[in-house]
């Protein structure tokens, strides 16, 4: 029988190493290092988010609260104003037609009543808006 030539090789031979298994445990131990290293920029980068959307809400909270205080004001003007106008009215100060009278009322009626619905949609706005992008 032919000897085989594994049967040749001498008993001391050093194997050499394995470049490729040796490179591909390295890129492994990497990929685990960049998986890691990339969990904690989405970490980060959703708490910069959480952190914005924060400060954005405590910054609408605020206009909404002084666009709230100034139509209040508006309101309480313009309502006064129209008293005003009416207390004259009766003292016979303006002399002012029964026509003009009544459209003044309606058109102060409508404006009160448009500032109060404008101020209460943004004070509390419902979450089926179709403005609503969330």
């Amino acid at each position: 029988m032919e000897e085989s030539l594994l049967d040749r090789i001498p008993e001391n031979v050093k194997s050499l190493p394995d470049v490729k298994a040796s490179a591909e445990e390295v890129s492994y131990a990497n990929k685990s290092d960049q998986r890691s290293e990339t969990k904690d920029e989405l970490k980060n980068a959703q708490i910069k988010k959480l952190l914005s959307e924060n400060e954005r809400y405590r910054e609408d909270t605020s206009l909404r609260k002084a666009l709230a205080t100034a139509f209040t004001m508006i309101i309480t003007f313009w309502l006064l104003a129209v008293l005003l106008i009416l207390i004259g009215n009766h003292c016979n100060h303006f002399n002012l037609s029964d026509n003009v009278l009544i459209t003044l009322l309606v058109t102060t009626t409508a404006n009160v009543i448009g500032m109060m619905l404008i101020i209460l949609r943004n004070l509390f706005p419902s979450s089926d808006a179709p403005n609503d992008k969330s």
